[in-house]
C-alpha cells in the first residue's frame, strides 16, 4: 500500500501549487488512501457476513444433532494446550479457511515459514493424538 500511495503523490506533483504545503498535502492523500482501504475492508467484511448468513438460510440444517466424538474432543484438548500462535495459525487456515498467500500476508511471515510451521503443527498433534492418554 506505501508504494501505492507514494506513486500518487508523485503524480498530484504537478498540482501541488506551494513546496512549503507539501507535509500537509501528503499527508491528507494518506488519510484519505487509509479511509478508502479502511472502507474496503468494512465493506468486504459486511459482504462476507451477509454471505454467511446467506448460506446458513440454504444450508439443509442437520437431522440429528451430533455429538462430537471421542477423537475429535481429544483434538481440540490438543490443540487447547499449544501455544497462542499456534493456535491462530491453525485458526486462520482451518476455522477461516483463509489460504496459505492471505496468512502469509495477516501474520507477515513468508509463504515457506506459514507451510512448514502447519507442517510441524500437524506432526506435533498426531503425535500428541497417538500417544497414549493418562
Amino acid at each position: 500500500m506505501s508504494t501505492e500511495i507514494w506513486l500518487a503523490i508523485a503524480r498530484g506533483l504537478p498540482r501541488l501549487d506551494d513546496p512549503a504545503c507539501f507535509p500537509r498535502w501528503a499527508f491528507q492523500i494518506v488519510q484519505r488512501r487509509a479511509a478508502d482501504w479502511v472502507r474496503q475492508r468494512l465493506l468486504a467484511r459486511q459482504r462476507e457476513a451477509a454471505a454467511a448468513a446467506d448460506a446458513d438460510l440454504l444450508a439443509p440444517a442437520p437431522l440429528t444433532p451430533a455429538e462430537p466424538g471421542d477423537d475429535v474432543l481429544a483434538l481440540r484438548e490438543a490443540i487447547s494446550r499449544l501455544p497462542a500462535e499456534q493456535q491462530e495459525l491453525l485458526h486462520l487456515f482451518y476455522g477461516l479457511e483463509r489460504s496459505l498467500h492471505e496468512i502469509a500476508d495477516v501474520l507477515h511471515l513468508p509463504l515457506g515459514t506459514v507451510k512448514s510451521r502447519l507442517f510441524s503443527i500437524r506432526e506435533l498433534l498426531k503425535q500428541q493424538l497417538k500417544a497414549p492418554r493418562q
